[in-house]
């Protein structure tokens, strides 16, 4: 059986996630949408309020999604 491996890439990598990370994160982004959160401290200071025992993962969360949104957009979210 052949391998395929994948040509080295210049990409940072995405930073791992726990299971209980992966929660937070679905809880981030859905917070910040129904209560049209749009500033990280904010999102991080709701959250750890709403979770105060589960700061290391809203932190990793939130490096998450902020790590896959500067892949998104290098030169910055537009605003309209």
């Amino acid at each position: 059986m052949e391998t395929v491996s994948t040509p080295p890439t210049d990409e940072p990598q995405l930073p791992e996630l726990s299971p209980a990370a992966f929660d937070m994160l679905r809880s981030a982004l859905n917070l910040a949408r129904e209560q049209g959160i749009q500033k990280v401290a904010t999102l991080r200071a709701r959250m750890k309020g709403l979770w105060p025992d589960r700061s290391e993962e809203i932190d990793q969360a939130i490096a998450f999604w902020a790590s896959s949104t500067a892949r998104r957009h290098p030169g910055g979210i537009p605003r309209y």
